[in-house]
């Protein structure tokens, strides 16, 4: 499990009234979005690497029927085969995935530059400050990231509860290792949409480099109308270093 500060990097959206609403939902209400996995932007997210020779599913279907009294015929077999192979391609398991599960995508840092560029408008947005404690409401982990995709034995899917659950936490959070320059922290929950956390969880805000004055002033006011207790910060250029650091606003 994770413990310790994680980064929600955001933009402003034009601030617009439904970005001013987002934003507000964010941060008043506390909402966070657990986007299903399908929605991911890697392609290859949760798509496992399916194991299932056609000679043990053979096998295995052929003694799951002895167990049920059934003396299945050769052609049966064959056409269970060739069902399950149909039934678990990368498309059902993220369908699956989708009802089960929901994630929210952090980062273990607020000052990286492609997390930036990437998430936050160019550096003209903002990051939302998680403190993911012991009384965090949802449990959250690091991403594994790997070179390989995650394997998956069909036949103990579909036997054994236990190694399901394992599996299907284990396509969650693993992702290529061209992805681990994000460092990032997945929060996970049974279903996606919108779900409230903890004011205690949500401690700090930091502005990205470019973010402009009134955009900046929009947020600060939010906090102190409502009263929250939120830290603000701004990222700063190292004058030595391609790194950002954050100063206390």
């Amino acid at each position: 499990m994770y413990r310790g500060k994680a980064y929600k990097y955001r933009g402003f959206g034009g601030l617009d009234p439904n970005a001013k609403a987002r934003i507000e939902e964010m941060l008043v209400s506390r909402k966070c979005y657990f986007a299903k996995p399908s929605s991911l932007n890697d392609s290859f997210d949760c798509k496992p690497s399916l194991l299932m020779a056609a000679g043990d599913l053979r096998n295995y279907i052929v003694k799951l029927g002895k167990k049920k009294g059934l003396n299945l015929a050769s052609t049966q077999i064959t056409q269970t085969v060739i069902d399950i192979r149909n039934e678990y391609n990368d498309d059902k398991f993220q369908a699956v995935l989708d009802k089960e599960v929901g994630v929210f995508c952090l980062s273990e840092s607020p000052t990286l530059g492609t997390q930036w560029a990437y998430y936050g408008e160019n550096h003209s947005g903002f990051s939302v400050e998680y403190d993911i404690n012991e009384k965090f409401d949802y449990p959250a982990v690091r991403v594994n990231y790997s070179k390989e995709r995650p394997e998956i034995d069909l036949i103990r899917f579909q036997s054994e509860l236990s190694y399901r659950l394992n599996v299907m936490k284990e396509l969650v959070i693993t992702k290529s290792d061209e992805w681990n320059h994000e460092k990032e922290v997945r929060v996970l929950n049974r279903g996606s949409g919108l779900y409230e956390v903890s004011s205690s969880n949500i401690t700090g805000v930091v502005f990205g480099l470019r973010a402009e004055p009134e955009n900046v002033d929009f947020i600060r006011s939010i906090i102190m109308n409502h009263k929250l207790d939120i830290n603000c910060y701004q990222c700063k250029e190292s004058g030595e270093h391609f790194k950002l650091h954050l100063a206390k606003m």
